[in-house]
């Protein structure tokens, strides 16, 4: 879990340390909790829900990013699909086995799992993946009640996994879900002060556009609850929609679930020069053939106009961009639109690793979905 702390005391722990020791009082800090990989600017999806699908858009949005950390550290191969946004919201809705009327994310993530990870074991512990809020032991797909939003409960639920867990969540109420990828928390008065969500409902219809949202949380007698303008096109005004909290849904990414039913891992580490994209925001499909020499980069997204695509290397996975060589080589297009390129390397040189980077022009609108600043 990334931890960040805001600008509410310049400096962050070490300011509170030295106030400590100095035995001054503290001032209140507002801490922020972030599921891997991702920041206000990249890492996210937001992808728009069909007729009651908000727990498809949620669901589509966690297992993709969940797809995007695991594709950093291992070899995954052994998955029968790596799914886009587009493909797998999709899927939801056309799968007669989801509810027209709406479904749960538990379930959609179930089965994304079940059908495109079939190396990981997991088991449902208890009706829904419904675990008790004092739970320690959590798996890798699991749903905590937040029992009639009260305050308390809800706190407990979100604090738990995003303190304790590489996670992403769903946070739903009776009628609609958010995809929750952030939480703000006071470390004072021990509350939750904000929330970072996309939501599958756009904000204009006629022009959809990505967004993650900061959304404060608010308190009504023992009740906590959140709240999102939202745009109504036929009467051209906005409207408050509010999420009264009833269960959140969690996906973790961390190592000790990513095992088969004998204990072992699920998927092999990467190694130098072989697997995917080691950088999410330039997801691509990698490969190298038997010969270690041939290498192969595939899109995840569609080939756009007026975008530009470069192929790039380094022996070094932790080198900042500069550190990135641009190689000579030409992309093409395969059969189902995505950009691909081929490139050969000396036998002789180092192990390494590749990636894909894309930019767009400016006026384009990104058209995978992703968080805006973030490349497709």
């Amino acid at each position: 879990m990334q931890i960040r702390e805001t600008r509410a005391v310049r400096g962050g722990r070490l300011l509170l340390l030295a106030a400590a020791l100095a035995g001054g009082t503290l001032r209140a800090e507002i801490v922020e909790y972030w599921a891997p990989g991702v920041s206000e600017t990249s890492g996210w999806y937001n992808t728009f829900q069909f007729r009651n699908g908000c727990w498809a858009g949620c669901s589509t949005d966690m297992f993709v990013w969940w797809q995007d950390r695991i594709r950093e550290k291992y070899d995954t191969s052994a998955m029968t699909k790596i799914w886009t946004n587009e493909e797998l919201i999709q899927e939801y809705d056309t799968n007669p086995y989801f509810g027209n009327g709406g479904d749960y994310p538990w379930r959609a993530l179930e089965w994304a799992l079940t059908n495109t990870c079939p190396t990981v074991h997991f088991e449902r512990p208890g009706y829904g993946y419904m675990i008790p809020l004092t739970e320690t032991n959590r798996p890798i797909l699991y749903v905590v009640p937040c029992y009639n939003s009260i305050a308390e409960n809800v706190e407990a639920a979100i604090l738990g996994g995003f303190t304790n867990g590489n996670c992403i969540a769903t946070i739903a109420s009776e009628s609609h879900a958010w995809t929750l990828y952030g939480i703000g928390y006071n470390t004072e008065t021990k509350r939750l002060t904000h929330i970072w969500v996309t939501d599958p409902v756009p904000d204009s219809y006629a022009n959809p556009r990505p967004s993650l949202k900061k959304v404060d949380i608010k308190y009504y007698n023992n009740i906590c609850y959140f709240e999102v303008g939202i745009y109504d096109p036929e009467n051209g005004s906005w409207n408050n929609s509010p999420i009264y909290p009833e269960y959140v849904t969690f996906l973790s990414v961390d190592d000790k679930y990513l095992i088969d039913r004998d204990g072992s891992p699920s998927f092999p580490r990467l190694t130098p020069g072989t697997g995917p994209d080691p950088a999410p925001e330039h997801a691509a499909i990698g490969s190298v053939d038997v010969s270690g020499v041939a290498v192969e980069l595939v899109g995840r997204a569609r080939r756009e106009s007026g975008f530009t695509y470069e192929l790039l290397s380094t022996t070094d996975l932790g080198a900042p961009d500069a550190g990135w060589q641009v190689l000579d080589a030409t992309p093409e297009t395969t059969a189902d639109g995505r950009v691909r390129f081929r490139h050969a390397r000396d036998a002789a040189e180092p192990a390494r690793f590749y990636r894909l980077r894309v930019s767009r022009p400016a006026s384009a609108v990104p058209a995978g979905l992703k968080g805006e600043g973030a490349e497709p």
